[in-house]
């Protein structure tokens, strides 16, 4: 393996390390009226980051669509989603974070024709 091979497998890594490293884990669990778990039920996240709690639509939001799985819980990464107009940013990347950590807001759609967000709540 030569000297080039090494330093392309070493950049290689480090982009992939940069890249992977781009989000924030969350988990949430759906259930229904009566807290029975929905389990394999199509749902939306939208999920909302901002430093300013005042300020009603964020600095980034992205959505996402997948599913819950066999237990009801839905697993998403903030930041890998599809950033919606409402951002004033268009990438986790791009958002400023201060010394305060950012609020975390999420709403969810359980509907499977339309988009009827409710908030879940905000989390630090």
């Amino acid at each position: 393996m030569g000297y080039k091979n090494i330093v392309l497998a070493f950049l290689l890594f480090g982009l992939s390390f940069e890249v992977f490293a781009q989000g924030i884990p969350l988990q949430l669990m759906v259930v229904d009226g009566d807290g029975f778990e929905k389990v394999n039920h199509s749902v939306k996240l939208r999920l909302t980051l901002t430093n300013d709690t005042s300020n009603t639509t964020g600095q980034y939001q992205e959505v996402h669509i997948t599913q819950t799985n066999d237990f009801g819980i839905v697993s998403a990464s903030l930041g890998k989603g599809v950033a919606t107009t409402n951002s004033s940013v268009y990438g986790i990347e791009q958002f400023v974070f201060s010394s305060t950590e950012p609020l975390i807001s999420i709403e969810l759609d359980t509907s499977s024709s339309s988009t009827q967000y409710y908030s879940v709540g905000t989390i630090e």
